[in-house]
């Protein structure tokens, strides 16, 4: 207990220095956008659902899977990552922020040439210093939340003795300088980017339609989850989150509010990608459901990217903070 004690100081530490950079540039933006009579909060669209369900799951099995594990080969075949203290734990990593370009790229190309639909590349210039403070916002708000619930959650597998699976950028600190720019890029760059492309420039934009769609999120998220928890790590606990999760969708298919329906069905896949580093899926669903809501405030993914890239920079902070 004393250790989580610890770890709770260090993390409030962690996401000070955080906010000590991104707070002052969130409050000049908001004077910035004041000044010229703009509000910081955009009026509310309904989102639409603007791609066909064959590109969302040739996104995800391709980013997701098959591109990875091409650049692994890659990386193998030529010894690129030979030089690392510890390769084989970082090729993952080397393949997200290799992916990151050619990722933006096909995604350009299918949007402008197969889809064509344009990229206003003006409005995003205009809407980013907005998007930046609601992006601190989000971070501020949520990722809070979901540190909380973290410590909560590691508080309660403590006391009842179960074990924790560590996250991969746990490592940084057994790196040397170039195995830790490597695991900082992948974490502060390349996760936010994919998975906020994938899950909220995507997906959830496709399940603003039918309403049977939310449905076929949920079962390929219960199959993968059954796949991750039954694989190395033995663990119920994710299927029992899943199942709960699906519970939580049924209930709300009653409700009126389909913003949250939509929020809920694409918040469950992102946590539960997540389960091969249980608990953490149960925390990272509040960060979820706010990075949804952020997405569909703005009718853009890069908001939720930059929060989604400071909540994994206090994160890595926490980590490399002696102690």
């Amino acid at each position: 207990m004393a250790n989580l004690a610890a770890d709770g100081i260090k993390l409030a530490t962690a996401f000070g220095l955080v906010a000590a950079v991104a707070v002052p540039i969130a409050l000049g933006l908001t004077a910035l956008l004041k000044s010229r009579n703009r509000a910081v909060c955009p009026p509310w669209r309904a989102p639409g659902s603007r791609y066909p369900g064959w590109l969302v799951l040739m996104a995800m099995i391709g980013v997701q899977h098959v591109l990875p594990s091409f650049l692994v080969s890659i990386a193998q075949r030529f010894h690129l990552l030979d030089f690392l203290a510890d390769a084989a734990a970082l090729r993952g990593m080397y393949a997200r922020v290799a992916l990151v370009p050619v990722v933006l790229v096909a995604g350009w190309w299918v949007q402008s040439r197969v889809l064509e639909q344009s990229i206003d590349f003006g409005r995003m210039a205009d809407e980013l210093p907005r998007w930046i403070v609601l992006a601190v916002a989000c971070w501020l708000t949520f990722g809070t939340a979901t540190y909380g619930l973290n410590w909560l959650v590691s508080f309660a597998y403590e006391w009842l003795k179960w074990p924790l699976i560590e996250h991969p950028i746990a490592r940084v600190g057994t790196q040397d300088g170039t195995g830790g720019v490597l695991i900082a890029l992948s974490a502060c760059l390349a996760a936010p980017i994919l998975e906020e492309l994938l899950f909220r420039g995507l997906l959830l934009s496709w399940l603003h339609g039918p309403r049977h769609r939310v449905w076929y999120a949920h079962a390929v998220t219960l199959l993968l989850t059954g796949m991750i928890a039954f694989g190395p790590t033995r663990s119920t606990g994710p299927i029992a989150f899943a199942v709960l999760l699906s519970l939580g969708q049924l209930a709300l298919e009653w409700s009126r509010y389909k913003t949250l329906r939509v929020m809920w069905a694409s918040s469950a896949p992102f946590a539960l990608m997540h389960a091969a580093i249980w608990p953490s899926p149960i925390p990272l669903f509040v960060l979820s459901l706010g990075l949804g809501y952020l997405a569909m405030r703005t009718r853009s993914w890069l908001p939720s990217a930059l929060a989604h890239a400071l909540f994994n920079a206090a994160s890595l902070v926490f980590l490399l903070l002696p102690g």
